[in-house]
């Protein structure tokens, strides 16, 4: 019975766009005293091409246990929808806010700031020193505010290999003003790739942006805008998960053309 019942939960979740939860190994990268940055490690199916480092929105606060599982924000679409990238072979790195930043504002106050990326180019380091593979970093809605800070400032073993935008804030939001456009992006030189969903309903992070965030990668190579459209009906706020701003309806799709690109940033 107990196996039944784990596989009808298993059918259940990806019937919703839910991964079944995967295995994953959870570390712990010291960062200040007393503070420390959880990750959880997915591996992919086979071997692997590249590893990912994903970034949630809102607080950033994904409350990793001690198995490498999200406690928190689950239905993110990062979160949500991973498993499409490790069927494509491109482990992933869920990325908690540090321990010191857990307080009900989260990320928010930190997302920018140039100690937040340092403690990002130390993930990176990480993960490329023990897997010997690419790493990228994917953010969707405030996430990219994670990637864009890292992107502009990381360098040499600390640099990402590639960066991917999802659903960019690239409107400050009236209670958190800051956006994408807050670092000196033209300093990130990698390959980079804008995806935002035609009608997305934010009004932080509205596609018909998404080129103006390109031009800002002035000196990413190669780069690419890719607008994507229809899913289900929205079941949340508009700048929430469940709707289009979290490609909603069209995981499958949105994470395939992501992993194409990181697989083939050339084509």
């Amino acid at each position: 019975m107990q196996t039944s019942l784990a596989t009808l939960a298993a059918a259940i979740a990806c019937a919703a766009g839910l991964a079944a939860p995967a295995s994953a190994e959870l570390v712990r990268i010291p960062l200040r005293p007393g503070a420390e940055l959880r990750i959880a490690i997915e591996p992919p199916s086979g071997p692997a091409a590249a590893y990912a480092l994903l970034f949630a929105g809102g607080h950033g606060k994904i409350q990793l246990d001690d198995g490498g599982q999200p406690r928190g924000l689950r239905g993110n679409f990062l979160i949500r929808a991973r498993h499409h990238l490790t069927a494509r072979g491109i482990g992933i790195v869920l990325v908690d806010a540090p321990s010191d930043y857990q307080g009900e504002a989260g990320l928010w106050p930190y997302r920018m700031h140039h100690d937040y990326a340092g403690d990002l180019g130390q993930a990176v380091n990480l993960v490329k020193r023990r897997f010997g593979r690419p790493v990228w970093l994917i953010g969707t809605s405030a996430g990219t505010l994670s990637v864009a800070n890292a992107a502009a400032r990381l360098s040499h073993a600390n640099r990402p290999d590639g960066i991917v935008f999802t659903s960019s804030i690239t409107r400050p939001p009236r209670r958190r003003p800051i956006s994408v456009f807050d670092v000196h992006l033209a300093a990130y030189t990698g390959p980079a790739l804008v995806m935002s969903h035609e009608q997305d309903g934010c009004a932080s992070t509205p596609a018909a942006d998404a080129p103006r965030l390109l031009a800002a990668l002035a000196a990413a190579q190669p780069k690419k805008v890719l607008l994507l459209t229809g899913g289900a009906p929205p079941r949340s706020e508009p700048c929430e998960a469940q709707s289009q701003h979290g490609f909603l309806g069209i995981e499958a799709q949105a994470m395939n053309a992501i992993a194409d690109f990181i697989l083939r940033p050339g084509n």
